[in-house]
């Protein structure tokens, strides 16, 4: 005598095979999600170090503008090349004067970090100086020591040093 069959026997393993098709898909769902985060990561933070490379460039161009007692009409530097991990960074510099009397130069930093290229650009005027009340290059006396403002001191028009201003 034989069992009849009954017509259920097969649902369990059809809703089986079905969770286990859904919990894949879910699975490969968030590997796809936090691979597509991690290059947005990725690329945001090269992003940062190019424009930070490119801000170094800036100040170092400065700085080297600033250090010439008669500026050129144009000057560039590069700093090279240096490695993190897989990937490389740099950046180079380009300052050109307009070639005034009193020139205004515009300086050019590139910062390249991987694939990724920033350009930043700053402008700088040359100043007579006869537009000071008071300027001086330090405020540091080599004899004295730190030169001190103090109450009841006055001066009429802008001041200016490259120093600090040590203030009582």
């Amino acid at each position: 005598m034989s069992k009849p069959i009954k017509p259920n026997k097969g649902f369990i393993l059809v809703f089986s095979l079905v969770i286990i098709v859904a919990i894949i898909l879910s699975v490969q769902t968030y590997f796809q999600a936090a691979g597509s985060g991690l290059m947005i990561a990725n690329i945001t933070a090269d992003t940062s170090r190019a424009r930070y490379l490119a801000d170094a460039g800036l100040a170092d161009g400065f700085m080297q503008l600033r250090s010439y007692s008669s500026p050129p009409s144009s000057f560039s530097i590069s700093n090279g090349n240096y490695s993190v991990g897989s990937r490389a960074g740099g950046y180079s510099v380009t300052a050109l004067s307009d070639g005034a009397a009193w020139p205004t130069y515009t300086i050019t930093s590139s910062g390249t970090y991987g694939n990724i290229s920033k350009v930043l650009q700053l402008t700088v005027q040359q100043t007579a100086v006869s537009r000071f009340a008071y300027l001086s290059n330090s405020e540091i006396d080599p004899r004295w020591g730190r030169l001190w403002w103090i109450t009841n001191m006055y001066t009429s028009g802008p001041v200016h040093t490259n120093g600090q201003f040590n203030i009582w």
